[in-house]
């Protein structure tokens, strides 16, 4: 029945309906979820943890300033574990699959306050939020993962590579 919806919101124009309904049958709920505005109180206030968990290629390309990578493919449970268990961590990838896989992962290490960012990097970008690149440059460009996925980037100020 959702991949009838969604087919029919693709086949209407109505891709942000489509995108939503797409995470919210995708999501396992495995970790809570923070969206964009929240994330960026977080951030003013300096305390939290902010990780990247997408290849880094990219990342190279564009992500939240502040982040710390950690590339899903690979991870290890040291990696994972270099950070204090009761930090409040924030993971994001580009729409919030392979992030909320390693935030699961992080809980089952003991950790407390981890959360997944709703609709990933893709969703801050159209929310017309900053991504930085190199050492911390501000750019409109985001690596769209594949062409599939990309589709979901809608802010046509965004660059879109691979």
């Amino acid at each position: 029945m959702g991949l009838l919806l969604l087919g029919t919101l693709f086949a209407t124009g109505c891709r942000e309906a489509a995108y939503k309904l797409m995470l919210e049958t995708s999501y396992d709920r495995d970790v809570a979820l923070i969206f964009p505005d929240e994330l960026e109180q977080l951030m003013d206030g300096g305390s939290v943890v902010l990780l990247d968990t997408r290849s880094p290629a990219e990342y190279e390309v564009s992500h939240i300033k502040g982040a710390i990578l950690i590339p899903y493919d690979g991870v290890t449970e040291g990696e994972l574990m270099r950070f204090p268990r009761d930090a409040q961590i924030v993971v994001y990838c580009a729409v919030g699959f392979r992030s909320e896989t390693i935030g699961a992962q992080m809980r089952e290490l003991g950790y407390v306050n981890i959360q997944n960012l709703y609709g990933g990097i893709f969703n801050w970008v159209n929310e017309n939020r900053p991504v930085v690149a190199g050492l911390e440059t501000m750019t409109r460009r985001v690596h769209g993962y594949s062409p599939f996925w990309a589709f979901w980037i809608s802010n046509p100020e965004i660059e879109i590579v691979y």
